[in-house]
């Protein structure tokens, strides 16, 4: 299986689903969504960021 990397765009919102969950995980902030599902925003951003790896033009 062939990988390539994922789009600037695509690891951008990974990234920034990361640090959302991590920031109200570690009661930085209050982010109303994510507040309930910190764990589904993390796997979300992990899952992107394996997707787009896995996928061409992702």
């Amino acid at each position: 299986m062939r990988v390539s990397a994922p789009s600037l765009i695509t690891f951008i919102v990974a990234v920034a689903l990361g640090i959302a969950a991590l920031a109200v995980k570690f009661g930085l902030t209050d982010i109303p969504y994510v507040s309930g599902n910190i764990f589904w925003t993390m796997t979300g951003a992990w899952a992107l960021l394996v997707l787009a790896c896995v996928f061409r033009r992702l």
